[in-house]
């Protein structure tokens, strides 16, 4: 990633100020960052521009001779400071129209970014699991504890006679996992989750299990050993219940909403005073005034992710960028704070719609316009 890649995508998105120019300018004029510029406007400023000037033979011939030029960019920005930001803009009108018009054979589209489902062993190293794979799943001295079949991992009924020793399961955005624990609890996780956990329950003490991110649980009955999920904000402690629990680090709610069982929730600055939810409510822990709210929902929406599906029901646009962030593994840009705080009612189907479907969709219905640079989402 280039250090000034956030001004760049802001001047693309006409909301660059001085400063941004500035910082820009003084970054292109050195000699050892001129093939990296020139490299990384081409590669990933696929850009759908309306070019309505009617001179475009003569902008196609200037960035041609821009392009011939042996003179440095230095030295054609020094001519003065009015210049250089023109030069900066008509170099990226130019490669932005023969871009759109497929002079580089290349068209906008999104390439969301390669990232791999891992899984860690307590003091091993990092393994990636292959999502179309079969193989064992192994302990520190070879014993096979388990198996992996696509995008599932399932751990054999045991239990551990020592310590307990815990694994990572880390799954990136736009991807889904399950597990199935030792004791036949099954964890759905959603993209940017993950979840550390026991390979093997201890008898006698509680099944704990620490979670990053969201995941749906459909807890085994134990009444002899409570489960409890442990995120940053909320311990939930539960026997035998199907839940859901949201717990993002940049959204500013824990949500937990409870399919079926009971559940206990408690605060790690207040575990005294535990609020116990009932079926069919949602429970919110503020982040950031450390309360927590419940209120009677529909949980079906809460859950349909697990489907591939996503429901959102009068939420900001601020919220909706950071979830199709999570599930399309692409990075929104939006500028628009005002637009950040509308609310929109919308149910998309992430696993068979693709992100500009999407996008169009919003364009469409609410006339969201927006521009695509490689797997990077411009909103104007």
């Amino acid at each position: 990633m280039l250090k000034v890649e956030k001004e760049l995508i802001k001047f693309l998105n006409k909301s660059a100020d001085t400063q941004d120019l500035d910082i820009l300018h003084e970054w292109i004029q050195k000699p050892e960052n001129q093939e990296s510029f020139k490299d990384y406007v081409k590669t990933h400023f696929a850009i759908e521009l309306a070019m309505n000037d009617p001179e475009k033979d003569q902008i196609k011939e200037r960035l041609l001779q821009e392009i011939r030029k042996e003179k440095s960019i230095r030295y054609r920005f020094k001519k003065s400071p009015i210049f250089k930001y023109a030069a900066i803009s008509l170099l990226f009108l130019g490669i932005g129209y023969f871009l759109s018009n497929g002079f580089f054979g290349l068209q906008p589209h999104v390439v969301p970014k390669e990232d791999d489902v891992t899984l860690q062993l307590e003091g091993e190293t990092v393994k990636i699991i292959s999502e179309d794979g079969v193989s064992n799943v192994t302990d520190a001295s070879g014993k096979v504890i388990g198996t992996q079949k696509g995008d599932t991992l399932i751990y054999h009924d045991q239990n551990s006679k020592n310590n307990l020793v815990y694994s990572t399961l880390k799954v990136p955005f736009g991807k889904h996992f399950t597990v199935q624990l030792s004791d036949g609890t099954q964890v759905f996780l959603n993209s940017g989750s993950s979840l550390k956990y026991p390979i093997a329950f201890v008898p006698g003490e509680k099944r704990a299990v620490f979670l990053d991110g969201e995941a749906y649980f459909e807890v085994a009955h134990d009444a002899q050993h409570p489960f409890t999920v442990q995120s940053e904000s909320l311990e939930v402690a539960v026997l035998g219940t199907s839940f859901n629990l949201s717990n993002y680090p940049e959204e500013t709610d824990t949500e937990v909403v409870l399919l079926e069982g009971l559940v206990s929730l408690s605060t790690p600055t207040d575990s005294t005073q535990a609020v116990i939810l009932d079926p069919g409510f949602k429970a919110a822990y503020n982040k950031t005034d450390h309360q927590i709210s419940t209120k009677q929902v529909n949980t079906a929406s809460y859950i349909a992710w697990i489907n591939g599906s996503v429901v959102f029901r009068n939420e900001t646009f601020g919220n909706i960028i950071l979830k199709l962030e999570r599930m399309y593994n692409v990075e929104i840009f939006n500028s628009n704070e005002e637009l950040a705080k509308e609310t929109f009612t919308a149910t998309l189907e992430t696993d068979n719609d693709t992100i500009e479907e999407v996008l169009g969709y919003f364009n469409k219905v609410y006339r969201i316009e927006y521009t695509i640079i490689d797997n990077k989402i411009i909103i104007n």
